[in-house]
């Protein structure tokens, strides 16, 4: 069982078994769901999320500052998100695999950017608290490539880009676990948090629905895999220590595998014969 990182005491449920585990009293005091408030405590305490930000929003102006149009930062060009490394079936079934992870970190207009950021700031923040760092940045890329798989194989002639993916797989992920999950954080704070993130998943769906330009195909397939591997990391809470850590591990890595599997099969279906 491992111990709260503030007060040494063992911990009585939920833990990932790194510096963020911290038992329900020390977490009433301190207020562990909340964001801190001073930028670099934020920068210290979250570096995936704020990294993760930093990746998207530095390829976003490089990718306008680089297309000699003076539109491009308000709305970039096929050409231009093509070039930064977007997803569209043809490129990736001739061999440009690498557009799956590639495709996380571009967007498609200020407006993508903006809002995206925005949602991915408020779950980043939770979700790299509740997952621990590496899970979190492991779930934001599988999730991520999981959206585009899925428009791989239903939307091949689309030109596709952004974290939208991505998002909702920590939406995902944060609604197993919130449901499923031994947590300590207080039921009185766990109950609106989960109402939240399935209010923000739900909202957006719907939204992908009804806009055309947006492809909710990506939405559901990160969803879909967020729920999933959110389903891993609230059985692995079952166990202790080491052996918590290599049933992630061990997670983790088949569920790499099985969007490696997916993505061959979706190969053979296009370019076979």
């Amino acid at each position: 069982m491992a111990n709260c990182s503030q007060c040494g005491n063992a911990m009585p449920g939920f833990s990932f078994g790194d510096e963020r585990d911290i038992c329900p009293e020390c977490a009433r005091k301190q207020q562990v769901i909340e964001p801190p408030r001073h930028q670099v405590v934020l920068w210290r305490e979250f570096p995936v999320t704020t990294g993760i930000i930093a990746i998207c929003v530095l390829v976003y102006v490089a990718m306008s500052a680089t297309s000699g149009s003076a539109s491009a930062f308000v709305s970039p060009s096929v050409e231009d998100v093509m070039k930064w490394g977007g997803t569209f079936g043809y490129n990736i079934l001739h061999g440009e695999w690498w557009r799956l992870v590639t495709a996380v970190f571009v967007h498609i207009g200020l407006i993508h950017i903006a809002s995206n950021m925005y949602v991915f700031w408020g779950l980043g923040l939770i979700a790299e608290r509740v997952l621990g760092r590496w899970n979190f940045l492991a779930t934001y890329l599988l999730t991520g490539i999981a959206g585009n798989v899925l428009s791989l194989l239903l939307k091949p002639n689309i030109v596709g880009a952004g974290a939208s993916g991505a998002i909702f797989g920590l939406a995902g992920v944060l609604i197993s676990v919130l449901q499923f999950g031994r947590l300590t954080i207080p039921n009185e704070r766990l109950k609106p948090l989960k109402q939240q993130v399935v209010r923000l998943a739900l909202i957006n769906l719907v939204i992908g629905a009804v806009v055309p330009v947006i492809n909710n195909i990506a939405h559901l397939g990160g969803l879909i895999y967020g729920l999933l591997l959110g389903i891993l990391f609230s059985w692995s809470t079952r166990f202790d220590g080491d052996a918590r850590l290599k049933i992630q591990r061990i997670g983790l890595v088949a569920a790499t595998v099985l969007l490696a599997a997916a993505s061959y099969g979706i190969d053979r279906l296009y370019t076979a014969g």
